[in-house]
């Protein structure tokens, strides 16, 4: 193995693991994260929805790194600094549709309990 490559790139190696982190930070420490979500433990409907996103969420993330790091080893074998720039855009391409999941995920969670918080309101007046 060539060890000058690495010193080439010595920029992109700390920099996959400030944005892995960061996605990993994203994707299951914030606020619209699947861990952090709500539901309703009473509706099965609900439920199965929590059951299914956390499970989805979890596999592509492990699907993610497994396919970043595998990047990372081939990069490092082929000596090719287009890979590691590419596997670079393909983080990005993660994030962006995964980031729009758990931001829809997080605003139909807030508008279940907006709206169940009406509904229990109005029936207490009733």
């Amino acid at each position: 193995m060539n060890t000058q490559f690495i010193f080439d790139n010595l920029f992109y190696f700390p920099l996959f693991v400030v944005v892995v982190l960061a996605i990993y930070l994203i994707q299951f420490c914030s606020c619209i994260s699947p861990s952090r979500i709500e539901f309703d433990g009473d509706s099965k409907k609900e439920m199965s929805i929590m059951n299914r996103y956390n499970v989805m969420s979890e596999n592509v993330f492990s699907l993610y790194l497994g396919c970043i790091f595998a990047g990372l080893v081939v990069a490092i074998f082929v000596q090719s600094t287009f890979i590691l720039i590419l596997l670079m855009f393909m983080q990005l391409v993660y994030l962006l549709p995964v980031g729009f999941v758990m931001l829809a995920m997080y605003g139909r969670s807030k508008r279940y309990w907006e709206q169940k918080a009406i509904d229990t309101l109005h029936h207490e007046y009733i």
